[in-house]
C-alpha cells in the first residue's frame, strides 16, 4: 500500500525531511544544520550542492529508521526558501557554486536604476509585485553586468525547491508561487511576461516550465535512487515556495484569513481573492500555487529579517 509521502523543505538555516501519513500524521522528521555565506555587507550566499547533501543525508536517516515503510512512499513533494537564484549550464552543471539567496542585497543598483528610468505601475500592474533586490530578475541583472562570462553560460535560472527536483529527477521545472516572485511572471496569463523578459534581457529557454504545485513532473532516477536510498520511479510533484506551503500546511487559505510566521525571517500575510496592488504597501504577492484545487493570492508583508532561532 501506498500511503506515505517523503517531503524536504530547503530552508535558510536547515534542510528538513518528513515522512507522513497520507492523513497528515508525521512518522519521523531529520534535519541538517548549516550557515549563509556573507562575504561582505549586504551579501549572503550558499552552496546548492550543500542543500543536495543536506537532502540526501536527511532522506538517508529516515530511510534507514524507518525501512519497513520504504515500500509505501506513494511520493515526494519539496518546498523551500524563495528568491536564491540558482545558475546551471546546458550540462545540467551549476555556472556560480553559490546561489543569490533571498536576503542577498547586492542587486540594490540595478532596481535603483529600474525605477529611476521606468514607470512603476504597468509593472507593477503586469507582474503584481514592486521591484526589490530580492527578485531573480535583478540578481540576473547583477550577474550580467559584473561577470558576463558566467552570465554567457547559463542555460536555466531555478530557484532552491526546484534544484532540488532537479537533481532527484533530471527536470528543469518550477511551480506558479515561485515563478510569481521571479519578477518576470505575467499575473494574468501566469506565463512568463514577453515584456519583462525583453527588458531582463532573458530568453524564455532559460526559464523552467510552469507548473502547479500539485502537478507530477517527474520521478525518482536511477542515479538520485542510488544517492538517497529512495526507490527508482516514485513520483515528484513540483512543490511549492515555502511560505504557499507554510499557509497551506497551516490551514491558512480561504479569503480573508492570515498568519503570522516567524523562522529565519517574519512573514506577516493575509490570503486574498485578488492581489492588492498599492506602491505604497511593502508587500510581496505569491500567485496560485494551487495544491489540491485550492487557488489563492498571498499578499506578505516582510518587516523583519535576520533573526537565527536555535
Amino acid at each position: 500500500m501506498k500511503d506515505l509521502l517523503l517531503t524536504l523543505d530547503v530552508g535558510t538555516g536547515s534542510t528538513r525531511a518528513g515522512l507522513v501519513m497520507c492523513t497528515g500524521e508525521i512518522l519521523g522528521f531529520a534535519q541538517r544544520e548549516y550557515d549563509q555565506i556573507t562575504p561582505q555587507a549586504g551579501w549572503a550566499e550558499q552552496p546548492p550542492s550543500l542543500w543536495w547533501q543536506s537532502a540526501c543525508e536527511c532522506i538517508q536517516e529516515l530511510l534507514v529508521r524507518f525501512a519497513e515503510y520504504r515500500p509505501r512512499i506513494a511520493a515526494v513533494g519539496v518546498c523551500g526558501q524563495m528568491h536564491g537564484t540558482v545558475l546551471l549550464d546546458a550540462d545540467g552543471e551549476l555556472v556560480i557554486d553559490r546561489a543569490l539567496l533571498w536576503n542577498d542585497k547586492r542587486s540594490q543598483p540595478q532596481v535603483d536604476a529600474f525605477k529611476q528610468q521606468q514607470n512603476p505601475e504597468p509593472w507593477l500592474a503586469l507582474l503584481n509585485n514592486p521591484p526589490t533586490a530580492a527578485w531573480p530578475a535583478f540578481k540576473l541583472c547583477w550577474l550580467r553586468e559584473n561577470h558576463p562570462e558566467l552570465w554567457a553560460r547559463v542555460a536555466t535560472v531555478l530557484m532552491p525547491k526546484d534544484y532540488i527536483n532537479f537533481r532527484l529527477c533530471g527536470v528543469r521545472a518550477t511551480d506558479y508561487s515561485e515563478a510569481s516572485c521571479y519578477y518576470l511572471m505575467d499575473s494574468t496569463t501566469q506565463t512568463w511576461s514577453v515584456t519583462a523578459l525583453n527588458q531582463f534581457q532573458l530568453r524564455r529557454d532559460q526559464l523552467p516550465d510552469l507548473y502547479l504545485s500539485s502537478d507530477v513532473i517527474g520521478q525518482i532516477s536511477p542515479t538520485a535512487a542510488a544517492v538517497t536510498g529512495l526507490p527508482i520511479g516514485i513520483p515528484i510533484v513540483a512543490g511549492a515556495a515555502d511560505m504557499a506551503a507554510t499557509l497551506l500546511g497551516s490551514g491558512v487559505y480561504q479569503p480573508g484569513t492570515a498568519s503570522d510566521s516567524t523562522g529565519t525571517s517574519t512573514l506577516l500575510t493575509v490570503v486574498a481573492k485578488q492581489p492588492l496592488l498599492d506602491p505604497w504597501i511593502n508587500n510581496l504577492h505569491l500567485a496560485n500555487p494551487v495544491w489540491g484545487g485550492l487557488p489563492f493570492w498571498m499578499p506578505v508583508a516582510m518587516p523583519c529579517v535576520g533573526h537565527e532561532w536555535r
